[in-house]
C-alpha cells in the first residue's frame, strides 16, 4: 500500500509531461489547440457513501476540464473534479467525430485513468476504511458537444475578437468509473457521472 502512494508524483509528472509535449505538436493552422470545460452534475457512486439516505442516490458533483487538441478528432485531457467526499482527478484520451468546420454536433468517446482522493473517510462505513487516501482505476466516457457559435454568430465574433476563444460548446456526457485499486480492493470508489457544461476552445 505503501509502494502505491510513492507511485502518485511520478504518474502525475508523467501524465502532464505527455500533455506538454502533445500540445508543442499541434500544427495545424488556426486549429484550436486547447481547451477549458467548466461542467456540473451528479455522481452515482457504486458505493453508497454514509451520507446518501434510502432516498437519495447521488451527490452534488463539479469538474474542471483541460484538453490539448491534437487534432480536430482527437485530444488528451486532464480532469479534476469535486463532490463532498472525493476528488477524482483523471488524464484521459477523447475521440471526436469533428469531420468538418462549424460542425454542430460533435459526439465523442473516452477513456482514461482515475486517480480518486477520499477526502473524507467518514464517509465510509468503519469496516471500510484504511489508510489509503487515493484510490486508482480507470473510465469510459460518452457524450455529444453542440456549437454554440452556430446559433449566435455575433457573440461567437465577439468572443474571438475579445477573448481568443475559437468555439464554444454546450458539453453534456456520461463517464462510468472502476477505481477500485484495479481490482486490488473490494472498495470501488467510482461510479456514473452525469455532468453538462460549457467547453471553451482557444
Amino acid at each position: 500500500m505503501m509502494r502505491t502512494s510513492y507511485n502518485l508524483p511520478v504518474l502525475v509528472i508523467f501524465s502532464l509531461t505527455v500533455f506538454l509535449v502533445s500540445a508543442s505538436l499541434v500544427s495545424a493552422k488556426g486549429m484550436p489547440g486547447a481547451s477549458i470545460s467548466l461542467k456540473g452534475g451528479g455522481l452515482e457512486p457504486e458505493y453508497s457513501p454514509i451520507m446518501l439516505g434510502a432516498e437519495e442516490t447521488r451527490v452534488g458533483y463539479g469538474e474542471l476540464d483541460i484538453s490539448w487538441i491534437i487534432h480536430p478528432t482527437f485530444e488528451l485531457a486532464a480532469e479534476v473534479g469535486y463532490a463532498n467526499y472525493l476528488i477524482p482527478v483523471d488524464v484521459a484520451a477523447r475521440y471526436r467525430f469533428n469531420y468538418y468546420d462549424d460542425q454542430v454536433l460533435v459526439p465523442f468517446i473516452g477513456g482514461g485513468f482515475d486517480f480518486y482522493h477520499l477526502r473524507n473517510d467518514k464517509a465510509l462505513a468503519e469496516e471500510d476504511r484504511d489508510n489509503d487516501k487515493w484510490k486508482y482505476g480507470y473510465h469510459g466516457v460518452g457524450g455529444v458537444q453542440i456549437l454554440l457559435d452556430y446559433f449566435s454568430p455575433d457573440q461567437a465574433r465577439d468572443m474571438k475578437n475579445n477573448w481568443k476563444i475559437e468555439n464554444t460548446y454546450l458539453n453534456a456526457e456520461v463517464k462510468y468509473s472502476v477505481v477500485d485499486n484495479f481490482s486490488a480492493d473490494d472498495l470501488d470508489l467510482g461510479g456514473i457521472i452525469y455532468t453538462a457544461g460549457l467547453r471553451f476552445e482557444f
